[in-house]
């Protein structure tokens, strides 16, 4: 299927962005072992950091966190790979810089944030890059606040199957920082976006929402339209 060329153009300046902050972190982690939970990943993070400060955890088995209390303290890269799922509820999660992404080949994968606070430390900014067909994005009664980014982001870049989607409900996300490059929610299939709000430094409203088909209703604080 052809993409519209005004989704093709918004894909293509969101890949400078992302290129650029993927080159941090980008070392696999020592351990072979999947983690089994957040706290796991935090000692992981902590214990593979490389020149560029960053630490690296390879998720390679679906994990399901409920009700923890976890801090990130240093900036790190979570690999999603085999198909896995990284699903957190009820917890409060605090990072450094974080970057989710399935940067390998393999079946889809998927990132579900559920009733649970999700915030960044004073530099910090946050980028989930999923790019296989059928991967996808869930965020519900959630609050996500990093001060210099948010970037959620689908695209199929193997060119196989269905595009990824995004679903964010109920959710309120912030990115208020002065040189916040602010809230990008874009996905190459479907956006569902419903009862969210959105902050941005910016008056006139920073946060876009963008996917090839999209659903929005009763979203405040984003740019009014949501697909080509």
């Amino acid at each position: 299927m052809t993409k519209p060329v005004v989704f093709v153009g918004m894909l293509g300046v969101l890949a400078g962005a992302l290129a650029l902050t993927l080159t941090h972190g980008t070392a696999q982690s020592a351990d072979t072992t999947s983690p089994t939970s957040l706290a796991d990943i935090a000692q992981r993070c902590a214990a593979s950091t490389d020149v560029s400060g960053f630490g690296s955890v390879t998720i390679d088995k679906t994990i399901v966190s409920e009700s923890e209390t976890v801090t990130i303290a240093v900036p790190c890269t979570l690999h999603l790979r085999n198909g896995a799922t990284l699903d957190i509820e009820r917890a409060s999660l605090k990072t450094d810089n974080l970057i989710v992404a399935d940067d390998a080949a393999g079946p889809s994968s998927s990132l579900e944030i559920v009733r649970s606070a999700v915030i960044g430390a004073a530099s910090a900014g946050l980028l989930v890059q999923l790019q296989h067909a059928g991967d996808s994005i869930t965020v519900d009664h959630t609050s996500i606040d990093y001060p210099l980014s948010v970037f959620l982001t689908t695209q199929n870049a193997d060119g196989s199957g269905s595009a990824g989607d995004i679903s964010v409900t109920s959710t309120a996300i912030s990115s208020t920082d002065p040189a916040s490059e602010g809230i990008h929610l874009i996905a190459e299939g479907t956006g569902t976006f419903k009862s969210d709000s959105f902050k941005t430094p910016a008056d006139d409203g920073s946060a876009v929402l963008y996917a090839a088909s999209c659903v929005m209703s009763r979203v405040t604080g984003a740019v009014p339209k949501c697909s080509p």
